[in-house]
């Protein structure tokens, strides 16, 4: 039988089935029923981690940016820096359902400390259930207070920062309170990862234009590099930046 077919006789776990409180009374009931055909069980983690983060891209596409989580390449281009650092101290922003959180716990030392600020509430009980980590912090704050934060945790800087926030679909100001707080929240020597879909679209306005995200990047970091990820839906560049 095919299990997509049928009526699972689960009932919907708490934390996916909340995402449908909030989605627009159109598509919601529709959703749901889209949901309860589908299997739900531990034993398919990135299956339910796309079902939470589609249903929140339905509730707030400009906070979500994208209708699936980042790809397992994506990921690791964007962990990758910092483990070669040796990161002890990492800084998350926007983490969503935690495929990068995964990453950077693995890589992470037992003393290490992962912070995790994200300010959508589904996102922050998915990923207190789905990671049991005493390492893992999940903080219900706004990327541009990362210098609060650490300080409010006994940290006085992060060894890396990563980010998985849509910075297009942001405000310049706010734009600019996000990196200006990564850059100066940084230890000598620390890096600051960003990714950002190869559209190069800034949705920030009304209507969507290109733009580069390297001179915005280049305001706050002395040193940005990138590189393009193919293997993510859609593709993107992720930039490497520093101030050593």
């Amino acid at each position: 039988m095919n299990p997509l077919g049928a009526h699972s006789s689960r009932r919907p776990s708490p934390v996916v089935q909340s995402i449908f409180n909030g989605a627009p009374e159109a598509p919601q009931s529709r959703l749901r029923q889209i949901y309860e055909q589908l299997p739900q069980t531990p034993d398919l983690p990135d299956f339910n981690a796309f079902v939470a983060f589609a249903g929140q891209w339905l509730v707030d596409y400009r906070a979500t940016a994208s209708v699936m989580p980042s790809s397992p390449q994506l990921a690791r281009a964007m962990v990758l820096p910092s483990q070669m650092r040796g990161a002890e101290t990492v800084v998350e922003f926007g983490p969503g359902t935690g495929p990068m959180t995964e990453l950077i716990l693995k890589g992470l030392p037992v003393s290490g400390n992962l912070v995790s600020l994200e300010i959508n509430p589904v996102f922050v009980d998915y990923l207190a259930a789905r990671f049991p980590d005493p390492r893992l912090r999940v903080v219900p704050a706004g990327a541009e207070t990362v210098c609060e934060v650490l300080r409010e945790y006994g940290h006085t800087a992060a060894d890396a920062v990563i980010s998985s926030l849509p910075l297009s679909f942001f405000g310049t100001d706010l734009r600019h309170r996000i990196l200006s707080g990564a850059a100066e929240s940084l230890a000598p020597g620390g890096v600051f990862t960003q990714f950002q879909y190869a559209s190069g679209l800034d949705c920030s306005g009304r209507i969507p234009r290109f733009y580069d995200l390297r001179p915005v990047l280049g305001r706050h970091f002395r040193r940005v590099r990138r590189h393009l990820v193919w293997l993510n839906l859609p593709p993107a560049f992720v930039y490497i930046c520093s101030n050593g």
